[in-house]
């Protein structure tokens, strides 16, 4: 296929899934807007502002660092695999232990917990980084906007279910953290991609080197 085409084609596939997401979203939000609390809504925000936040540092730039790599190989990609993976741990582990502090600035308990679980996706998000890169860099973004579908039906049924059965803002927390790990999974079922014990200190190097201006 021409690089034409598959351009042509990757941005058909952006659209489904930009729509088809925003489409699948306001239909969940709206019925969680009329089971839950307004204040439900609110706690989740609060902490949202820390995952966006931390979310810019998730991968370090090195799956841009991937895709602009026209050689990468197979040790390329396990390289920053199991980077993101220990960039990950140590995030959450930094925030687990902020926990307390975070429910403190705010002056609301129950955000000790939220943080804690809500974090969880930075432990799963790694896990679809690569599989995602692959597809990308090859323009092939169908399996991309398949997954997001359906990891945003699959989060919304559990999220709908769980307001229902009154857990409140739990169901808005497990949303995002089910979201996050149906997305990651259903990339590596799709593309077929599976980690491995591999590491390179030396290919590590360059590519952090120009990820960290990403």
């Amino acid at each position: 296929m021409s690089i034409s085409k598959k351009l042509f084609k990757g941005a058909f596939w952006n659209a489904i899934s930009q729509f088809g997401s925003q489409g699948i979203n306001f239909v969940i939000l709206v019925i969680l807007a009329r089971v839950l609390e307004p204040r439900d809504f609110g706690l989740v925000g609060m902490v949202t502002v820390f995952t966006a936040f931390l979310g810019y540092f998730s991968e370090f730039g090195l799956t841009p660092s991937l895709v602009y790599k026209k050689d990468a190989d197979t040790l390329d990609y396990q390289t920053v695999f199991w980077s993101t993976v220990l960039f990950a741990v140590a995030t959450y582990l930094v925030v687990f232990a902020a926990a307390p502090f975070i429910a403190r600035f705010y002056g609301s308990p129950e955000l000790t917990a939220i943080v804690k679980v809500l974090f969880l996706t930075f432990l799963t998000s790694p896990l679809g980084f690569i599989p995602e890169t692959i597809e990308r860099k090859n323009l092939r973004y169908s399996r991309i906007a398949f997954s997001d579908l359906l990891a945003l039906m699959g989060a919304g049924l559990v999220s709908v279910t769980l307001a229902l059965k009154g857990y409140g803002v739990w169901s808005l927390v497990w949303f995002e953290v089910s979201r996050v790990f149906l997305r990651s999974f259903s990339l590596i079922f799709i593309t077929a991609w599976h980690p491995r014990f591999m590491f390179s200190l030396t290919r590590f190097k360059p590519l952090f080197g120009n990820g960290v201006h990403f």
